[in-house]
Formats: C-alpha cells, sequence, structure tokens
C-alpha cells in the first residue's frame, strides 16, 4: 500500500491553498497595500460568530504570500490554521464576487489539475 500524506501536512490544503490562491488575486492587486488587506480580514472576523477561529496575522500573512509576496513569514502557521483561513477567506471573496458554482468548480477543477501536475497526491478519506 502506497503511503498517505500525513494527516495535517500542508499537502492536505494544496487544493484549497491553490483555490485560496486564485480568489485572492479576484479581489486584490499583487501590490495592495497592506492596510486594505487587513481592513478586508477585519471585516471577515467581524461577522464571525468566532473570530478568533481567523487569526488576523496569519491571514494576512496568508493572503500577502498569495498574492506572491516572498519575504511573508509564515512559519508558525499550521496547516489546520491555514485550511480555516483558506476556508473562511475564500468564502467571502465568492460572496462578494457572486461567483456561481460552476465557476467555484471550475476553480477547483484547475487547482487539482495544478496539484497532479506538481505531484501532489489527494489524500480521500476511507
Amino acid at each position: 500500500m502506497e503511503e498517505l500524506i500525513p494527516e495535517g501536512s500542508t499537502e492536505h490544503f494544496a487544493i484549497a491553498e491553490r483555490v485560496f490562491a486564485q480568489l485572492m488575486l479576484m479581489r486584490f492587486t499583487p501590490d495592495q497595500p497592506v492596510r486594505d488587506i487587513s481592513d478586508f480580514v477585519a471585516a471577515v472576523r467581524g461577522v464571525m460568530a468566532h473570530p478568533e477561529a481567523i487569526g488576523r496575522l496569519e491571514a494576512e500573512a496568508l493572503i500577502r504570500h498569495a498574492l506572491g509576496e516572498q519575504t511573508v513569514w509564515l512559519a508558525g502557521i499550521d496547516a489546520q490554521q491555514a485550511g480555516t483561513v483558506y476556508g473562511g477567506l475564500s468564502v467571502r471573496v465568492i460572496q462578494e464576487k457572486r461567483l456561481s458554482e460552476g465557476a467555484v468548480r471550475r476553480l477547483v477543477v484547475e487547482a487539482e489539475g495544478w496539484a497532479e501536475a506538481n505531484g501532489i497526491r489527494l489524500v480521500v478519506a476511507e
């Protein structure tokens, strides 16, 4: 039997990370002022029942990384934190942009193709 990617590794979230990056590029420009990113994160956290689920600094760092900033410090952000940010902020952009289910599916299919092309195996629950 082939070894699966260890639970909790960042590969578990490779597709979510790719979709997140595409969505952030729909919402922001690569040279977007950090203040705009901070305001976006604050707005998302402001409507959450449990805003502590998405750390402000972690979310801002992950957005900046998704926009291509190479000097963002991501150490200390574990896979679960990243996955929570990817999910929560992605939903907000999907709502803001009023993306159809088909558009979201296309993003996921593109991300799956990217993962396969990059040798990332999908982890499927049994």
